[in-house]
């Protein structure tokens, strides 16, 4: 499988297609039934995929949201499969299946042939999606005598076990092939140690001379360019950090942010945060409460994300106003919303840049320590005003004011939180006027550190004063972490 490959797919909304006939007092009447979302799929030589498209087309009507998208992007790697090696979906067995599971696991992202395109439990996603289809296929479309999928009893040319997810109830195929799942079990908590660095990172990477050479070389023939696009830039990651550590929100919520929804925070103090992985086409909003100071960074943030629209959109006529909040500072996408995989790319290079890896700094993990805090202090705050928490429903209650803010369909997917929370509820009980203290000069240096941007883009200013700055937030910076330290 090679490393460039076309999308096979596009999604289509509100499709109408024709559901039945009757005839009244001799006239027809023609109904139709609306499908709010599926998608067109191909094969890697431009030809409609009318199988997979019937597949479809034939679900659609009881899957939620953009399922029928999802689907529709698993299948493609079914299909580059098929044409790669000229088989029919009547003519696939065992060892096709391994074959697959073989592509599907030993293939490298092509920016880093170190490391793998999709973990194990992706590629069982992606079989077991193929599965689905096949068996559907058998059921309405093939006309061999072999059977395609099936038990050991059925003698069919896929040989599969049938399994029933205990949480939904539908029943799935599991190949031998199927390499073993990954551990969903959760990371634990960022530590603070690493958003620090991470936070330098983005102070260092804000000189010019810090950039990688490629984004120099793009843009030294245009230096006005290059110097909105790196005050952006900046400010763009500082609120990315922000808003991991601050709301918990998902790399997909946060790209989905409305500028129009989120543009006067000092009137409706609050984030509207769209809250995705609820299968539905149109997000539900929840909105997060801020603090006046919340307000003032947000504030910052949209003051110079307009600036850079305003730059850019006089570089690119054909440049329309998005709603996004966050906008691509890509070559070629000035301006443009920007991409979760855009967003997801920066962020891993703030920590290639702060020396982490994945199992050290994720998203996910941000997500985690936001989480565990707000459990943390809720069952603080019950146990304050109410004693201790003894039994289920007050537990419930608890986790129920979280789900809330971090957007979980059920308190369900919380309890190992409590869990989280209580093993470390020693050290932060020890430690909590200590880090209140430590919070309040992080934000003091926060200021600074902003200050020194703003002088930084601003080319009257004595060279002496940017100095001073300069000085200060090293000065502050270094009592900061002899603090920890002694700690």
């Amino acid at each position: 499988m090679g490393n460039r490959k076309k999308q096979l797919f596009r999604s289509v909304d509100n499709l109408t297609l024709p559901d039945g006939t009757r005839r009244i007092a001799n006239r027809q009447y023609r109904t139709n039934e609306t499908i709010p979302s599926t998608a067109f799929v191909r094969w890697p030589n431009g030809k409609p995929c009318i199988a997979v498209n019937m597949y479809l087309m034939d679900n659609a009507h009881r899957w939620t949201g953009h399922t029928a998208v999802s689907y529709a992007a698993e299948l493609t790697e079914l299909l580059r499969y098929c044409e790669t090696t000229e088989r029919r979906f009547s003519d696939l067995d065992d060892s096709d299946i391994f074959a697959l599971s073989t592509a599907l696991t030993s293939e490298k992202l092509p920016n880093d042939p170190s490391r793998r395109r999709r973990n194990d439990n992706r590629v069982r996603a992606l079989l077991g999606r193929s599965l689905a289809f096949l068996s559907w296929y058998q059921d309405n479309l093939h006309t061999g005598v072999t059977p395609i999928v099936g038990e050991k009893r059925d003698a069919a040319a896929i040989c599969c076990e049938k399994k029933v997810n205990s949480r939904t109830g539908e029943s799935y195929w599991k190949h031998r092939y199927m390499p073993t799942s990954v551990s969903t079990d959760p990371k634990l908590p960022v530590a603070l140690s690493v958003i620090e660095d991470i936070e330098s990172s983005i102070e260092q990477l804000a000189d010019p001379k810090n950039q990688p050479e490629a984004a120099r070389r793009h843009f030294q023939s245009c230096a006005e360019t290059q110097e909105h696009r790196m005050n952006y830039l900046y400010e763009r990651r500082r609120i990315m950090i922000w808003l991991l550590k601050r709301t918990g929100l998902r790399p997909g919520e946060m790209v989905s942010l409305s500028l129009k929804a989120n543009s006067v925070p000092f009137k409706t103090h609050a984030l509207v945060i769209p809250t995705l992985k609820r299968r539905r086409i149109e997000p539900p909003p929840r909105k997060f409460g801020l603090l006046p100071k919340d307000e003032t960074k947000l504030f910052r943030y949209i003051t110079a994300r307009n600036a850079w629209f305003d730059f850019v959109s006089n570089l690119d006529r054909d440049l329309e106003r998005s709603d996004s909040l966050f906008l691509s500072v890509a070559p070629g996408r000035l301006g443009y919303a920007i991409a979760k995989t855009a967003i997801e790319k920066d962020f891993r290079t703030l920590c290639i840049h702060a020396g982490y890896r994945d199992q050290e700094a994720c998203v996910s993990m941000f997500r985690h320590r936001f989480i565990t805090y707000e459990v943390m202090a809720h069952l603080k705050v019950w146990e304050t005003r109410k004693g201790a928490v003894t039994t289920l429903e007050d537990y419930r209650s608890i986790l129920e004011r979280v789900r809330i803010k971090t957007g979980h369909a059920s308190v369900d997917s919380l309890w190992h939180y409590v869990d989280l929370a209580r093993g470390m509820e020693s050290l932060w009980d020890e430690a909590d006027g200590f880090a209140n203290r430590i919070h309040a000069a992080d934000h003091f240096l926060s200021e600074i550190r902003s200050l020194r941007q703003s002088v930084r883009s601003d080319r009257e200013n004595s060279a002496d004063f940017g100095e001073f700055i300069d000085n200060a937030v090293t000065t502050l910076s270094s009592i900061i972490g002899d603090a920890r330290k002694s700690s």
